[in-house]
């Protein structure tokens, strides 16, 4: 589970400091912002923000327009504007609702509307929403990549400068942004990740990952190239659950611990450069694998949702992300073998390491079995909730449609809390009052800038449906629509790793996610295909230690030069780019049926 939200240990290097790339992205940002606001907004909007009108219009006034004016298109929309001004309607105070001004002079109360005014200021209005949200939207954009302010910061610039103008309501979904600028900071993805937080700081509060990582490193033998797949195998498995970076420091004092028994010196070996490199990009990789494995995935999820309307459970993830995993780990596996030669073929001693590290634990504690248990069912009722459908074949009945679909309204995000319930009540000590998980653990390890993010991600892509923008970036997609898709489909996540390099893949996920809609738009097809093709993209970063915090860990270890990260690096991102694109087309979409080509 990635937590990569936070600026990486090099963000603050002197490179950096040398060239102000935080202050330089500050004003460039607010200079953009202020532009754009103030800038007069093209036509082209006009014409999307009636597109997002005609949705929610009164029938009466929609006949009205057919009967008088007829169809609306391309070649007559300015005409349609002179006679818009002769059209009035109120809008909602507290909804989302149009009348006609006939059947608003017909209200006994009118408190719940405004009064009534033209559909030409309408459309105009909605045109300047659209102009707002695109000034936000590069806004976040140059300070989500610049880090000129922390990142979770950046996601809360949605939650003031949205009322601030006038796009949308700090309380109610009314005109031009129908929805409340609150309201997708409390989204029920957001909680869904939460319990699985508080999951991950259970297992390190009580050292459930140490035993998982080190139970699993000593299956494997005291060969370099097997050490190395015992510490990727542990390393993915745990990013599944736990994020990419505690994940990463978890692994560093095990492998250190390997490579001193084995006397291998920083910068002298290319089994130590090996093993380095394994765990973090071993964390990059196993994050793809569960829904909360890492924030894009769950940002994809949770713009899916909104722009879509599809619910992407967590077991319709998996079929997405473990074919990847399982295909793409040991490739990287071998390319690291390749690329770092160990220069022994035995490493004695190395599985004593392991072993008497295991052996330290002594037997699992009372807090590492509760911990376990609520993981286990927890996990379980994620993966089973839906029916487990392969090609035509119904391999697992969902229970949430046991008992006449009793528990249909149960969803992943309940299970996830009622896990972080549990672990409150399941006590360690009764007399002493221990429990499982205290508050005190929760704030520790609990990453709430990542939460902040999805938030403020959530809220920047809501104003971009709701407005009409992406209908507006869609116009100007659809020369795309004559590309080959699997051509395409390369383009985008060539584009999304390489964002991902030079800024934090959530920031990046957020971005992409309201243009990848709008492609898939543009282009006729299911945009759920573009986004989570872009999203999963964003954790295919092994080049440069700022790319991930992963990186910079095993960077900061000695073990690692910046040009071998490099050269590595970026072999294995282009090895992965071409393994995703082609695993989402030929397994993903065809045989498991997620994504729709």
């Amino acid at each position: 589970m990635a937590d990569d939200s936070q600026s990486t240990p090099l963000s603050g290097s002197s490179f950096y400091k040398a060239l102000d790339f935080h202050k330089v992205g500050l004003i460039i940002g607010l200079i953009v912002f202020v532009a754009i606001v103030l800038a007069p907004h093209p036509a082209s909007m006009d014409r999307s923000g009636y597109n997002e009108l005609t949705s929610r219009l009164p029938d009466e006034t929609l006949v009205r327009i057919d009967n008088e004016f007829g169809p609306v298109n391309e070649d007559n929309f300015r005409e349609f504007l002179d006679y818009s001004k002769t059209i009035r309607v109120a809008t909602g105070s507290t909804s989302p609702r149009f009348i006609t001004e006939e059947a608003y002079h017909a209200l006994d109360d009118t408190s719940s509307f405004k009064s009534p005014t033209t559909l030409y200021e309408l459309i105009k209005g909605q045109g300047r929403a659209q102009m707002r949200v695109l000034a936000l939207a590069l806004l976040m954009a140059i300070w989500w990549i610049t880090e000129a302010v922390p990142v979770p910061l950046t996601a809360l610039l949605p939650m003031v400068l949205l009322p601030m103008l006038c796009v949308c309501n700090f309380r109610y979904a009314v005109y031009p942004g129908y929805f409340s600028a609150f309201e997708q900071y409390a989204h029920y993805l957001i909680f869904l990740f939460l319990g699985g937080f508080v999951i991950a700081a259970a297992m390190r509060r009580w050292g459930l990952d140490k035993r998982i990582s080190l139970t699993i490193l000593s299956i494997f033998g005291t060969k370099p190239s097997r050490i190395v797949l015992g510490f990727m195998v542990s390393t993915a498995f745990l990013s599944m659950w736990i994020s990419n970076t505690a994940t990463t420091a978890l692994m560093m004092p095990v492998a250190l611990a390997v490579l001193t028994q084995a006397k291998v010196r920083p910068g002298e070996s290319g089994f130590g450069l090996g093993l380095m490199l394994s765990i973090a990009y071993a964390a990059s990789i196993g994050g793809i694998g569960t829904l909360i494995g890492t924030p894009p995935n769950g940002i994809a999820a949770g713009f899916i949702s909104q722009f879509v309307g599809k619910e992407v459970t967590f077991a319709s993830w998996m079929r997405i992300g473990l074919p990847l995993v399982v295909i793409f780990l040991p490739i990287a596996w071998r390319y690291i073998l390749w690329r770092c030669p160990p220069e022994t073929t035995e490493l004695e001693g190395g599985k004593n390491v392991i072993k008497d590290n295991l052996g330290k634990l002594g037997a699992l504690s009372r807090g590492e079995k509760n911990t376990l248990v609520v993981f286990l069912i927890t996990a379980v009722l994620w993966a089973t909730r839906s029916s487990i459908i392969i090609g035509d074949t119904t391999i697992i009945i969902g229970w949430s449609t046991w008992f006449g679909g009793y528990f249909s309204w149960v969803h992943d995000s309940t299970v996830s809390i009622l896990a972080v319930i549990l672990l409150f009540l399941l006590p360690v000590n009764f007399r002493s009052a221990t429990f499982t998980i205290d508050w005190k653990s929760v704030e520790k390890y609990v990453p709430w800038g990542t939460l902040l993010l999805f938030g403020g991600g959530l809220t920047l892509g809501q104003a971009v449906a709701n407005t009409g923008m992406a209908s507006w970036v869609a116009s100007y997609l659809t020369m795309l629509s004559s590309v080959p898709i699997i051509v395409l489909l390369l383009a985008i996540v060539a584009l999304s790793a390489l964002l991902s390099e030079v800024t934090s893949n959530t920031g990046t996920a957020s971005m992409l996610m309201p243009v990848m809609f709008a492609l898939g738009t543009a282009m006729g097809r299911d945009p759920s295909a573009f986004m989570i093709t872009a999203a999963v993209a964003t954790s295919l970063v092994f080049m440069l230690p700022v790319a991930t915090p992963p990186n910079a860990i095993v960077f900061g270890t000695g073990y690692v030069k910046i040009d071998k990260m490099a050269k590595t690096g970026i072999f294995l991102d282009m090895i992965g780019i071409i393994v995703w694109t082609l695993v989402l087309y030929f397994i993903v979409g065809k045989f498991f049926g997620i994504v729709v080509i």
